[in-house]
């Protein structure tokens, strides 16, 4: 393909062309016909270069017009004098008028240029205005989501602390009653769990959308996978009195994935369907093979979702009912950040009404792989069978009285001798008074942080085999390097798990002091 000259060139030669046209006809092709009036053709060269390309091309042609005009047309020929006053007067009307034409043309391409400007400067302030309005729309929309999701996680923080507040009475009035206490204290212990893994689920969200969620990948089975997130969504099944079938294919499924967040994604489904499901419904997790992949499907007899509905429920903070009956229908995170892990192993999640039209069924397709799993490992912590757990000097340091108090009395129940800071500086004397085997440092305390009183204590003589472990609510990937920084061997994040908290620490001082 030929290179197309730019537009100036353009004009310019289609004047030169114009004006040889033009030369051509009035002196070989019909020399007879133009007589009466000689410069007739040329008039027409000029028109047209001028109308195309305005002033410039216009007195090109003009200036090639009369040139043909003086050597070919106006006697003598081919030479540039002229005998007759009428011609010379004819060349110079032509000259006059080719200029006159010319500048008019140029005027209204001028004018055109103009309206073109304005047209495009009103359609870049329609799109501007366009997407402002767009904006403002996207701008409410979210300022709408973030009012209800601050409504709903006020909701549901109030809904454990409630029964929290009140199981801590009914312990205090029916002390004599040990069946009571105990009712009272398994109570908590749900609403605690239900609390923390609504603020690990907050976290994964913030931890996804920054791309800072660590996948720690290995073969497992299917089967393990979904006996997990069974057992975590068991509670709410059974408290909805709902019944849960489980179909996996015969054979093991194995998958290349990291099984706490896999199972994590199938408990948020199921924790769902259950939610969204009236009382004594009916919910089934059924797998099957499909090529190279596992589709395992939990399908629920519950409210459903209407199609148009879908997008947004796969939206983070996204549901599709906000009416007070169905007010324990959670933040709206589950089902995005099931999504969201299912797309980080390469898999997707899809939506579709569940079978016979009632409820909702939820797909989610995995890539499975060839192989058997390795053998777990032993649980962190973990002691192994006949062996106990030996005494601990332990200091613990929080400016939260009741939260070093509370936490020193349990390792002491645990059998570990204690002794308890509330900031920072008195961490440092304890320290070197108490000479711990282990210290519990919270980060935020006044008169000196946590990671100043670790490197302080770090400094000491004696320090160096000293198992320092940061206790905070602080646990975003920057917080742990922070800490390592500040010489922490370990970064704990609030509440700590009572049932692990010892073996972990028993672990860390046999690592330190091997």
């Amino acid at each position: 393909m030929g290179v197309q000259p730019r537009p100036e060139l353009r004009n310019y030669l289609i004047a030169v062309i114009a004006a040889a046209i033009a030369t051509f006809v009035r002196v070989e092709l019909a020399p007879e016909l133009f007589a009466p009036v000689p410069t007739m053709p040329f008039f027409a060269a000029m028109l047209i270069a001028a109308w195309y390309g305005g002033i410039g091309p216009g007195l090109l042609a003009t200036l090639l017009g009369a040139i043909a005009c003086d050597w070919f047309v106006f006697a003598p020929t081919h030479a540039f004098t002229i005998e007759n006053h009428e011609d010379q007067l004819r060349l110079i009307v032509l000259v006059i008028l080719g200029v006159a034409i010319s500048v008019g043309a140029e005027t209204m391409h001028a004018g055109r240029r103009r309206a073109q400007a304005m047209r495009a400067d009103i359609d870049e302030r329609q799109r501007m205005a366009d997407s402002l309005r767009r904006l403002a729309f996207d701008l409410s929309e979210e300022a709408r989501r973030k009012d209800r999701f601050l409504a709903t996680l006020s909701h549901e923080l109030r809904n454990p602390l409630a029964p929290m507040r009140s199981a801590l009475h009914v312990m205090k009035l029916a002390a004599n009653d040990p069946a009571e206490v105990e009712n009272a204290r398994r109570m908590m212990e749900r609403q605690l769990a239900q609390m923390v893994r609504l603020v690990d689920d907050l976290l994964d969200v913030s931890r996804i959308s920054r791309d800072k969620l660590e996948l720690r990948r290995e073969r497992v089975t299917l089967r393990s996978v979904i006996d997990a997130a069974v057992e975590n969504a068991r509670p709410l099944i059974d408290r909805q009195e709902h019944r849960l079938d489980v179909v996996l294919p015969p054979e093991p499924v194995y998958l290349h994935v990291d099984p706490t967040r896999v199972a994590q994604a199938f408990s948020n489904l199921l924790n769902n369907a259950a939610k969204y499901t009236d009382r004594g419904g009916e919910i089934a997790v059924v797998a099957r093979r499909d090529g190279d992949a596992v589709v395992v499907s939990v399908i629920d007899n519950g409210v459903g979702v209407p199609p148009d509905l879908v997008p947004v429920v796969l939206e983070m903070f996204g549901q599709a009912d906000h009416t007070l009956d169905r007010a324990s229908g959670g933040l709206g995170i589950g089902l995005s950040l099931a999504k969201r892990l299912v797309e980080l192993h390469g898999g997707r999640i899809e939506l579709h009404p569940a079978p016979g039209g009632r409820g909702t069924e939820v797909r989610v397709r995995l890539p499975i792989v060839e192989g058997e799993p390795a053998p777990s490992p032993a649980v962190a912590g973990e002691p192994a069978a006949g062996t106990s757990r030996p005494r601990r000097r332990i200091l613990v340091a929080d400016d939260n009285v009741d939260s070093a108090n509370t936490l020193a009395t349990l390792l002491g129940l645990l059998g570990h001798d204690t002794r308890v800071a509330h900031d920072g500086i008195e961490a440092v004397e304890a320290a070197e008074a108490f000479r711990p085997d282990i210290v519990l440092l919270d980060i935020g305390m006044p008169r000196l942080n946590g990671h100043d009183a670790c490197r302080r204590i770090r400094a000491l003589d004696w320090a160096g085999s000293v198992a320092i472990v940061a206790v905070t609510g602080w646990g975003q990937d920057q917080d742990r390097a922070f800490s390592r920084e500040a010489g922490f061997d370990l970064h704990l994040v609030k509440p700590l798990d009572p049932t692990a908290i010892d073996g972990l620490l028993a672990d860390l001082v046999h690592i330190k002091t091997a």
